[in-house]
């Protein structure tokens, strides 16, 4: 049972993991001086796309209400701007 006990965190923090690199997952986060924050991944090992979003956006994602014009914009980097 002890075995079992140590192996279920691991197990655990693996699947955050694979969630972290799913694509179309959405992270969000807001900071005090830039406001809403969203992470985006296109594909997994993609590198994340940064966007700032407005309160708006960020309340959609929240009620997960994305809808595929809003996915592309989040998902598209910024011409120019390296992540």
């Amino acid at each position: 049972m002890a075995r079992v006990g140590f192996k279920f965190p691991r197990v655990l923090s693996l699947l955050a993991k694979l969630v972290g690199l799913s694509p179309g997952e959405f992270r969000l986060w807001h900071d005090v001086e830039s406001g809403w924050m969203s992470e985006a991944r296109a594909r997994p090992r993609a590198l994340p796309v940064y966007k700032a979003i407005s309160d708006e956006v960020a309340m959609t994602i929240l009620k997960e209400e994305i809808t595929p014009e809003l996915e592309a914009i989040l998902l598209t980097p910024d011409v120019g701007v390296d992540n």
